[in-house]
């Protein structure tokens, strides 16, 4: 499985592609730093996060696997909450490209979690839309009471599309 920073600059790409959100805001990854958010607003920002991910009961398995519900926020700044280029404008069409889409094989199809208003002030409104996204986690420990030296097929090959 990809890590998360690599699913952020995946859906950023996604949403980018879009030629008519791309013309409205500016859509990127939210920044490592602090100082690299920039609240003044010439055009409207979609910033994707990563806010992390709840794991489900391992699966009795002969490796551990378990389900993992990776949760993300488009955190959405604009200097109006109305018309195309304002936060509902762009919740809807960040949700429309968004909604069903399916970033990697081995996971499920994104889905929408909600949305919300953050805050507003001089710098514009900021709304955070939440969605969803899940897979498998697979942990490739070999279990020491399992090892068998004469069988090649030790330790276990782990699908390619799992991990």
């Amino acid at each position: 499985m990809k890590d998360y920073e690599q699913m952020e600059n995946d859906i950023v790409a996604l949403l980018n592609s879009n030629d008519e959100l791309k013309a409205l805001a500016t859509i990127t990854a939210l920044p490592d730093n602090e100082s690299e958010y920039k609240p003044n607003l010439t055009k409207s920002k979609v910033y994707i996060a990563c806010t992390g991910a709840v794991y489900g009961s391992p699966e009795n398995l002969a490796i551990v696997v378990q389900e993992e519900t990776i949760s993300f926020e488009a955190i959405i700044t604009s200097r109006t909450r109305k018309g195309n280029s304002g936060v509902f404008g762009l919740i809807k069409r960040v949700g429309a490209i968004l909604q069903g889409f399916k970033l990697y094989q081995g996971c499920d199809r994104i889905s929408l979690d909600k949305h919300g208003y953050i805050e507003g002030g001089q710098n514009g409104f900021n709304y955070m839309f939440g969605f969803t996204l899940v897979t498998k986690a697979v942990a490739n420990q070999p279990d020491p009471d399992e090892a068998d030296p004469e069988n090649d097929a030790y330790p276990l090959k782990i699908p390619e599309f799992l991990i």
